[in-house]
């Protein structure tokens, strides 16, 4: 869950998705925090949290067009939440 998955998900959703949906223009950043955040429905308390952390971050990489950017945070932040769960059991 802290690599494999979220590198999976940022080269679909970063770097399929989002070029086919730039023609929104600046509108593309934050349908495609929408889009990402429905993609978690198996969490549905956590889809606001997503949306409203990931919206700047999609802004940045389509901004400086770097889906490592995305990848980095991703995988950090499933790290980071992942060890914070195994230090709760």
């Amino acid at each position: 869950d802290g690599i494999i998955n979220p590198v999976g998900e940022e080269f679909y959703f970063r770097g399929y998705l989002m070029p086919r949906i730039s023609r929104f223009g600046m509108w593309t950043p934050l349908l495609h925090a929408a889009l990402f955040s429905l993609a978690h429905l198996w969490q549905p308390s956590n889809i606001p949290q997503i949306f409203i952390m990931v919206v700047p971050l999609y802004y940045l990489v389509w901004w400086k067009r770097n889906i490592y950017i995305s990848i980095m945070v991703h995988c950090t932040a499933n790290i980071i939440g992942g060890l914070f769960m195994l230090s709760s059991i």
